[in-house]
């Protein structure tokens, strides 16, 4: 089993532990007024569609994290998301001979969060930033790499054992749009990729 899922794994039995065991009877939180989330975790991507993505990566894994700033006493938040993922290459004649890309895309995000109860929260967020693919042909020696935009929508499911730590699931929704150049015919088969990318991580309130 991957590192990241054993250390969420054991975050997830520590804090539902001591929720369990907590001397309070009704462990409730009081709602923020002003704070800072920080978001870390492990993603699993998803490419679908007529892509190149869906048709040569495999054995994809990534992190990503986000932060998020409530500057006033309402539920609207601003933030910054950062991602990273790793792809291994099936079917490399088709992207002439690569063997992994790594990925990296960033982006300014506007939220909304919801609060159905004080623990247990849910969150919309979207955003558009810049991605950049790093190819790494058959050698290793030689890297091409291909950038573009990418826009996102993030509807997430949280939970705080307390109001400091928390854990998070979100399947996000990613599109990216490449400046690749290829023939007419099958540039659309390069030029824009889709993921679902389902998340999961440790979430911190400041």
């Amino acid at each position: 089993m991957n590192s990241p899922i054993n250390i969420f794994i054991f975050v997830v039995f520590f804090g539902i532990s001591a929720h369990l065991f907590s001397q309070e009877e009704n462990n409730k939180f009081p709602q923020d007024d002003h704070y800072i989330v920080f978001k870390f975790g492990y993603t699993q991507p998803i490419a679908v569609g007529d892509n190149f993505a869906s048709k040569t990566f495999t054995n994809i894994t990534g992190i990503d994290a986000e932060v998020f700033f409530n500057l006033s006493d309402g539920q609207f938040l601003l933030g910054l998301h950062y991602g990273n993922t790793y792809n291994r290459i099936k079917n490399n004649e088709l992207v002439g001979g690569q063997n992994k890309t790594n990925t990296f895309f960033i982006g300014p995000l506007l939220g909304y969060q919801f609060y159905p109860r004080n623990d247990f929260r849910f969150m919309i967020s979207a955003g558009v930033g810049a991605v950049k693919y790093k190819n790494f042909l058959n050698d290793d020696f030689r890297i091409v790499a291909d950038t573009g935009t990418t826009v996102w929508f993030n509807p997430e499911f949280s939970y705080h054992f307390w109001k400091v730590l928390g854990v998070y699931f979100s399947p996000n929704f990613r599109k990216d749009f490449l400046s690749i150049e290829a023939p007419e015919p099958i540039q659309g088969f390069f030029n824009s990729t889709n993921y679902i990318n389902l998340k999961l991580g440790i979430r911190l309130l400041l």
